[in-house]
């Protein structure tokens, strides 16, 4: 990942499907999560991370166990930051929590990142970058740390006090990591984090006063500072040689027998394969390093595990209450039924739309909002199905949200608005209240098949009772819900069969319902359910139902067969109370209808992000626009420069031409037009220039020498990777191809992308694979096809 100031170019790499959540284990976390909603969230790390480590280098070990301390209490959720509430106890307060540092770090880079990218980047991102460029800048790997984590909002005190310890064996340590999804050489690898950092006397003086496995002459010093049966006692240094180094001196002290924990020296001396791996990162640093770097990317494990186990927490198995909001926003419901109250005085039918609105939204997916989505990129918004065309209210709620966000920010979902706003709408319409329990969280994501898949007016009894139950409604719910239909309006292509077929009706309601909806014609009038009480919520529905006027037909199909359904509607007809109370348990029972889990929810728990990502991902460069104008007043001749340069590069040497169109492809191709290519190797990260496919790519000399008469005329204004852009289109045009304007105002990055680079399209790629890959980067077939057309 680069860590330009700017976004990408406009190749605009990157799919939105990448990024798209799905909750059964295949939330697939991604080292390019960010590139378009916060494009420099790894250079702000870093930058502030190396003023840290520059002040205190203690700080990078820190970080690092931080991170350790984090992930294995429930996940990399960024619980530890949590202070304690009400409502639970603070990580910090656990035991083997309470020499853990770097808060104040996490701190700093959110502040930053929140005036750059607002409610973004979530903290357990940053602490897993913050330990990444730790290990980096303690001359250890780096790598590309996949990102997406989502922060927790409450924190597992008992997860916390079970950490792994000090003095557990090596059976103790394994049960530990596998329960994360971490292996035995995942746990070695990881602990090698041991070869920085210091520890407290507390946590190994039980070995160094056992003389149990442990080298005489390291006990020895070890015991001065830390004598036996005394309540005081220093620190010391995991790694006597090299404290301060990330390396491999760790697994050599393990094999001296000077593992300064118990926990340490149990990864070795017991033989077989475990003490061959450890002798192994003794020789070989650079294979520990291979391996840390890739065990630390397998803490996306557990980032996927606290991300299962909080979905399971959405509305059906998050025990939804009427109390919900009882401390965070106690008003809530006075709000809604304030405004709804003057919505409806203002306009009674605002109340039958309201009740419609929570029936189409919980019965595409569940109870989720997902109704009021607008279309974006990446979905269509239900509002546009079929069954949803005439539904209303969207501004109702709203305006309910607006005045909640003044008084609650971000407390109240727009799930729960609804189903309160159903809930009174049957109030006011004389029906009964109940106790509406809440807690839903909201969709970001709509539902189209969901919402062209509702019950439709012209169901039959059978496939009624199949589609309720399939959302767990059996047919006593589904015949009290129905009774909705005791207030409101249907349209006449909802009707115009039943009224025109004379089957099953009554004569004279079918009458009068065809003079508003006559057969064989386009247009036709609204007709109210109920004509005696069409605005009060009564029974009177289910004694049309009796008459055989019911106004569609699958109102009619739950009356008239016999049985058992036949005497729930005449009891429903009769005993008004039965049927109120009957209702009120259904609208709870349908109000606790989950969202799939695979749909990402909003939220303090889950998946938050997408509708902001889908405003987003459509101004890839936000607020920094490419522009082929852009040096015209800070470098107008720009242009003119690299097409002078390069022309007296191409006359010397013909071939430059196509070696420089190519470097441009290399660069664009992994992560993005930023000149990582460019870059040499540092302590930090490989140049992309060692990976195989660009053993090959030249012209750098033909960038650098522009760059120097650049530098010359317009000091520290043009970047690198505008230069290679401009000098592929001018090759172009100087081996007889066509010119174009060439969007202008790329940032260079500062790191190179060593995986990216070597995983180009290769030679053999056939061409699914092609597609393939150039689909992750925004382009299509046929993009494809032209740009290969350069070969």
């Amino acid at each position: 990942m680069s860590f330009s100031k700017g976004s990408w170019v406009a190749l605009g790499l990157v799919l939105f499907a990448a990024l798209v959540y799905s909750v059964n284990g295949d939330h697939k976390l991604s080292a390019r999560y960010y590139d378009k909603t916060c494009p420099n969230v790894q250079r702000v790390v870093r930058t502030v991370m190396a003023n840290k480590v520059a002040g205190d280098p203690t700080v990078a070990p820190a970080l690092l166990r931080l991170f350790f301390h984090d992930c294995f209490a429930n996940g990399c959720d960024a619980s530890i930051l949590l202070d304690s509430t009400p409502f639970f106890e603070s990580e910090k307060d656990a035991v083997p929590n309470t020499s853990v540092r770097g808060y104040e770090v996490i701190d700093e880079i959110k502040s930053v990142l929140e005036h750059d990218c607002p409610a973004t980047v979530s903290c357990s991102d940053i602490i897993a970058l913050a330990s990444r460029d730790a290990v980096g800048m303690l001359g250890g790997p780096s790598w590309r740390m996949p990102l997406g984590r989502k922060d927790s909002r409450t924190a597992d005190m008992y997860g916390a006090e079970n950490l792994p310890t000090p003095h557990d064996n090596f059976t103790a340590l394994v049960s530990t990591f596998r329960e994360r999804g971490l292996n035995a050489r995942d746990m070695t690898a990881l602990s090698g984090a041991h070869t920085v950092g210091m520890a407290n006397c507390v946590n190994y003086r039980d070995r160094v006063n056992s003389n149990v496995d442990i080298d005489a002459s390291f006990a020895e010093t070890r015991r001065k500072t830390c004598p036996p049966n005394e309540s005081y006692g220093g620190m010391a240094p995991f790694d006597e040689q090299t404290p301060m180094r990330f390396d491999n001196a760790y697994y050599k002290d393990l094999i001296a027998r000077r593992g300064l924990l118990s926990s340490d020296q149990a990864l070795y001396g017991s033989g077989g394969r475990q003490d061959d791996l450890v002798e192994m990162y003794s020789r070989k640093g650079e294979m520990f390093a291979k391996d840390f770097a890739k065990a630390m990317g397998s803490w996306v494990a557990l980032a996927l595990l606290l991300f299962a186990s909080l979905v399971s927490t959405t509305n059906g198995d998050n025990k939804l209450s009427a109390r919900y909001y009882d401390k965070t926003c106690p008003n809530v419901q006075r709000v809604v039924r304030t405004v709804m109250a003057n919505k409806v005085a203002g306009d009674p039918t605002v109340a039958p739309a309201l009740l419609r609105l929570f029936f189409h939204d919980c019965f595409a997916n569940g109870c989720d909002a997902s109704i009021l989505l607008d279309s974006t990129p990446f979905s269509e918004s239900e509002k546009d199905a079929v069954p949803n065309t005439s539904v209303r209210g969207y501004e109702v709620i709203d305006e309910i949200k607006s005045v909640l966000e003044h008084d609650c920010p971000s407390t109240v979902s727009c799930s729960d608005i609804i189903a309160l706003a159903s809930r009174d709408a049957v109030g006011m319409l004389g029906g009964p209240s109940w106790r509406m329990p809440l807690g839903r969280k909201d969709s970001r994501t709509a539902d189209m098949y969901g919402a062209e898949n509702l019950p439709t007016p012209h169901d039959n009894f059978t496939a009624l009772v199949s589609t309720f139950r399939e959302r767990g409604l059996n047919a006593r719910d589904m015949t009290a819900l129905s009774g909705a239909h005791t207030v409101g309006m249907a349209n006449c292509e909802n009707y115009r069969d039943r009224v025109n077929d004379n089957v099953d009706i009554d004569a004279s309601f079918a009458e009068t319902r065809r003079k508003t909806c006559p057969p064989n014609e386009s247009y036709g009038g609204m007709a109210p359910f109920d004509e005696q009480t069409p605005m009060r919520f009564d029974n009177a529905y289910y004694k049309d139902l009796i008459a055989r006027r019911g106004l569609l037909s699958s109102d009619q199909t739950l009356y008239g067969s016999g049985g058992r359904q036949d005497d729930l509607v005449e009891m429903y007809s009769r005993k008004g109370e039965l049927f109120a109370k009957d209702f009120a348990k259904a609208m709870v029972k349908m109000g606790n209808i989950s969202p799939s889990e695979k749909t990402p929810v909003e939220g303090s728990w889950v998946a938050l992000g997408l509708v902001l990502f889908a405003a987003l991902v459509s101004s890839v460069n936000g607020d920094h626009k490419l522009s082929a104008r852009y040096y015209d007043k800070t470098c107008p001749n720009v242009q003119r420069v690299v097409r002078t340069v390069m022309a007296n590069k191409v006359a010397g040497d013909p071939t430059v031409a196509p070696a420089l169109l190519r470097l441009f492809f290399h660069d664009c191709f992994a992560n993005g037009c930023d000149a990582s290519i460019l870059l040499d190797s540092t302590p930090f990260f490989e140049s992309e220039k060692d990976a195989v496919p660009n053993k090959s790519v030249r012209g750098y000399e033909v960038i650098d020498e522009i760059k120097s008469v650049l530098e010359h005329d317009c000091p520290a204004t043009v970047s690198c990777s505008d230069i290679i852009a401009l000098a592929s289109r001018d090759a172009v045009g100087m081996l007889g191809g066509p010119s174009w304007r060439m969007p202008l105002g790329r940032k260079d990055s500062r790191t190179a992308d060593m995986y990216g680079a070597e995983n180009l399209p290769t030679p053999h790629d056939n061409f699914t694979a092609l597609v393939s890959t150039f689909r992750e980067r925004g382009l299509n077939a046929r993009d494809m096809t032209a740009l290969s057309g350069t070969l």
